[in-house]
């Protein structure tokens, strides 16, 4: 018995070496195909990579992105790690289970230090960048005073849409496929986004060659570096006035303000030009170039991986004359809108730090949820509620990025949050 079982062990362990033997050479002909035949997004290629201890594949994705450019070594982002207490919850009530966990936030009331109500680990992170206790690195001067949202890359996925998308709505390239394409990826003149957005970039396997699909990126890969190598040579000012001119023409083409009324998107786009603006003269041209350029690669694939926080604030130039050089634009003072506390005050938000806007409204095209079911039970809600009364914003005065006649220098970043 005691050799049946043994023999009917080494079976087994036999039988799952094979399988895995079978695994590992399916995955490195994945790698290996990867190199000509790009449908596998470079991420999972990554991790398949690892797995194998195998050297990454350059496929066109990574050439055309300018991923890993430095070579196939691992990329470590930076970490900040915070200890925070979580509210403790009933171990024995079963609905507890994969809910998020809350924290309770602090803040400061003049000299005391106040409890405020709990905070999901994103609001909790912001509350850290905001006092100055994350990031741990640098010194105590150049901490705190962040503020931002919580809202996955919408404020970037406006930025492409303002921005980029008026660029390439008419430019594809003149061939006769072409030209047959265009009466399904424009079927309205209402429609916010082409139909093809979502194609993203791959290869397919024509009679033994790899030939591109008819993708967003390919039928207009002309225009989109065209477009971007001259993005990515712009600087402050004239990216504040690519923005302003851009959302300036939509307004003008309503004829009154109850037709501009009729456009939510423009009208969230006025009500936050400033921030706009603030926020690509913080990321730069370049990365802005650059993100526009992986967007118009595969927009799906690459618009629900941005981090979950965007923070920004916005320092006074070191080459002014004033001693207090150093110190932090006040953002309520010189952008408006979100920042000041009137509209606090009125969003009812009990933080300046916790800005929580929802920008789902930002993802282009058909939804990002693979059922819509989300989407849906929000319209349904909002239905019952009834439609809240909408105002018309007065368009606002350029940015101009200048505040007490001192050049200001604005910063941002991304942060991916964790708990554990």
């Amino acid at each position: 018995r005691r050799q049946g079982k043994k023999s009917l062990t080494d079976a087994v362990i036999a039988n799952e070496e094979g399988q895995q033997s079978q695994m590992q050479t399916l995955c490195k002909a994945l790698l290996r195909n990867a190199e000509t035949f790009g449908s596998i997004p470079f991420c999972s290629l990554r991790n398949l990579a690892r797995r194998l201890k195998a050297s990454l594949p350059r496929n066109d994705e990574r050439s055309i992105l300018n991923i890993r450019t430095n070579g196939d070594g691992d990329w470590s982002p930076q970490t900040d790690c915070a200890v925070a207490n979580a509210i403790s919850s009933d171990n024995n009530d079963s609905t507890a289970v994969g809910k998020r966990c809350a924290f309770v936030g602090w803040e400061m009331l003049g000299d005391t230090v106040e409890a405020k109500r709990s905070l999901n680990v994103e609001e909790l992170a912001m509350e850290e960048y905001h006092s100055g206790r994350l990031p741990s690195c640098g010194t105590e001067g150049e901490k705190g005073q962040w503020v931002g949202w919580h809202n996955e890359g919408g404020h970037v996925r406006a930025l492409f849409r303002i921005i980029c998308l008026p660029h390439l709505l008419e430019s594809c390239s003149q061939d006769k496929c072409s030209l047959q394409e265009q009466t399904t990826v424009f079927l309205s003149p209402y429609q916010h986004s082409p139909h093809d957005l979502h194609v993203g970039y791959f290869k397919i396997d024509n009679r033994q060659i790899a030939s591109p699909i008819r993708s967003f990126y390919e039928r207009r890969r002309a225009a989109i570096e065209s477009f971007l190598s001259t993005l990515a040579r712009m600087d402050e000012c004239s990216i504040s006035s690519l923005i302003y001119d851009a959302v300036q023409r939509r307004w003008d083409q309503h004829t009154d303000d109850r037709s501009r009324l009729k456009d939510p998107r423009l009208i969230n786009d006025v009500a936050e030009l400033r921030t706009l603006t603030l926020i690509a003269g913080a990321l730069g041209s370049n990365a802005l170039a650059r993100a526009f350029r992986t967007l118009c690669f595969d927009y799906r694939h690459w618009s629900g991986g941005l981090p979950d926080l965007l923070l920004v604030r916005a320092k006074y130039s070191s080459s002014s004359s004033a001693c207090d050089s150093d110190s932090f634009v006040d953002l309520a003072d010189w952008i408006g809108e979100g920042f000041s506390q009137a509209h606090i005050n009125e969003e009812n938000i009990q933080s300046h730090i916790s800005m929580l806007i929802d920008r789902d409204d930002e993802f282009l095209g058909c939804s990002k949820n693979a059922d819509g079911s989300p989407s849906q039970q929000q319209f349904s809600s909002k239905k019952k509620r009834g439609a809240a009364q909408v105002e018309l914003p007065p368009f606002p005065k350029k940015l101009d990025f200048m505040h007490m006649e001192r050049k200001v220098l604005p910063e941002c970043m991304f942060i991916e949050v964790k708990s554990a």
